[in-house]
């Protein structure tokens, strides 16, 4: 297959290039903090209290650094998993496909499906870099991953350039990372469970933020709006 430039065709990647760097940027639980400000908020909503829980719990059980794809997947020609703006996202796949092909992406990486935990600290750092970067107060931020994600993702009520249809991916960039929403997320959860993270370009951003989640229910179908979320090990 023909590789463009910023297509990743996972099979084969070189690991420790610049497009590998770029396309799974290191999510960095060990530069945050338990004393970092936006840590001492008192969460209000349930979504907000199960992020800072999980993060706590990864801060104490000694959660390493990982990376995360910064993109949405999507799919070439002989269906193999790439990464490449502006492209269409890889939707109509089901969560158990996710977590197969996940583990066989870059195994000496440890490629998986986010797991809930990881997910949360994800959330952590977005909201780490929005009150420490981008000079929002604190509460504010975790309300925008944890209350009404409007402002930073693809969705209906969201105010800036909304369209009726899948983004393409890369797009709405926050930190290093692009496509917030636009689709679901699949998440592994506890044990076998899956789980469906966020919302899709249909959905509002206040009734299915960032953080909201819920048990897939039908993990072996195919989902037309969701896509799984890979990361690795550093």
């Amino acid at each position: 297959m023909n590789k463009t430039e910023g297509t990743m065709a996972l099979e084969g990647m070189k690991i420790g290039s610049k497009e590998f760097e770029k396309m799974f940027p290191i999510v960095a639980i060990e530069q945050l903090s338990l004393r970092d400000s936006f840590m001492k908020y008192a969460p209000d909503t349930l979504r907000e209290s199960i992020v800072k829980k999980h993060i706590i719990e990864a801060k104490q059980m000694g959660m390493k650094n990982f990376r995360k794809a910064a993109i949405d997947p999507s799919f070439a020609d002989d269906k193999t998993i790439i990464y490449c703006k502006g492209k269409q996202p890889a939707v109509n796949e089901s969560a158990v496909w996710w977590d197969e092909n996940a583990r066989k992406i870059l195994p000496e990486k440890n490629s998986r499906l986010i797991n809930q935990q990881e997910k949360s600290v994800f959330l952590g750092t977005l909201i780490k870099y929005l009150v420490e970067r981008k000079k929002y107060k604190v509460k504010t931020a975790w309300e925008m991953v944890c209350v009404n994600s409007c402002q930073i993702g693809h969705y209906a009520d969201s105010p800036q350039k909304y369209k009726n249809r899948f983004e393409t991916t890369g797009n709405r960039k926050v930190d290093k990372w692009y496509d917030l929403a636009n689709t679901c997320k699949f998440v592994k959860g506890k044990d076998e469970e899956y789980l469906v993270y966020g919302g899709n370009y249909e959905s509002s951003g206040s009734k299915e933020p960032l953080a909201d989640w819920c048990y897939c229910e039908y993990p072996e179908i195919p989902y037309e709006c969701s896509v799984g979320e890979i990361v690795l090990d550093i």
